[in-house]
């Protein structure tokens, strides 16, 4: 059921989908809701955990530094004491993100071995 002041849905012209809200079908307004909210989410990611630099890397880098891939970037902290800094964010792609982290994690994962096969020794 359309709305009075719709006939049909402002954006695909459609009157077979339900009226949902502002004028849109369901499927249309859905399409904008996810929209806005990846946009948003974008934002505030930049300004929460990368002090608004996190655009300035990824224009500055332009490329992931490991692979040079140009595209699903993402800006990864060197340090996570000193967010804010520019030196200490580098744009680096999901896939070397991701391997970067796992072998953060083994590292001090086998750090701690270390340190407890030593502490049983002494």
């Amino acid at each position: 059921m359309w709305a009075r002041k719709y006939k049909e849905c402002i954006n695909c012209k459609t009157t077979i989908i339900l009226y949902e809200a502002k004028g849109l079908c369901k499927k249309c307004y859905d399409k904008s809701r996810r929209f806005k909210t990846r946009i948003t989410t974008k934002i505030w990611k930049n300004e929460k955990f990368f002090n608004g630099n996190r655009f300035k890397v990824l224009n500055r880098d332009k490329h992931c530094l490991i692979c040079k891939k140009d595209f699903d970037l993402v800006v990864h902290h060197k340090n996570y004491k000193k967010r804010s800094e520019l030196k200490d964010l580098i744009t680096l792609c999901r896939s070397c993100h991701t391997k970067l982290h796992n072998f953060l994690r083994l590292r001090e994962y086998f750090k701690g071995l270390l340190r407890r096969k030593n502490e049983k020794r002494i």
